[in-house]
């Protein structure tokens, strides 16, 4: 006797799922780091920035500008790919992200006085950010 079997073609490899799951967590770092940048924009407008960190700061929005294209790379490479390599480099460029959002929103708060500032940049990117490296690194590693 011939058993029934339905086959389901919709079904997504485990990869696929892994560089989907993994996109949607980098989306939401991205978008936790242009929160970021904004709010950090908005308390550099109503503060006003001292004489002593007026280049500073000119600086500091080309540094924020690198971060955030570098921040959206990973998103675009796991929507692009689902290959172990493109996991692997999608890793590497989120550590990247991490490193400079963490460095960057760390340096303001404390430098500026602007606590929120450095809380904001822990909950909004480093947080998602985290998750999105252990999704990451399981779909680079194949579980």
């Amino acid at each position: 006797m011939r058993e029934n079997t339905v086959t389901n073609n919709t079904t997504a490899s485990p990869a696929s799922s892994a560089a989907r799951r993994a996109t949607h967590l980098w989306t939401v770092t991205g978008i936790g780091l242009l929160l970021y940048i904004v709010l950090h924009v908005l308390a550099t407008l109503l503060k006003g920035v001292p004489a002593e960190f007026a280049g500073l700061e000119d600086a500091a929005m080309w540094v924020w500008t690198i971060a955030l294209g570098i921040a959206f790379l990973p998103t675009l490479l796991s929507t692009l790919g689902q290959s172990r390599a493109t996991a692997w480099i999608v890793f590497v460029l989120g550590i990247l992200t991490v490193v400079l959002a963490a460095l960057l929103g760390y340096q303001y708060g404390i430098r500026a006085g602007a606590g929120y500032l450095a809380l904001t940049v822990a909950v909004f990117v480093l947080l998602p950010a985290g998750f999105a490296l252990v999704s990451t690194l399981r779909w680079a590693r194949g579980r």
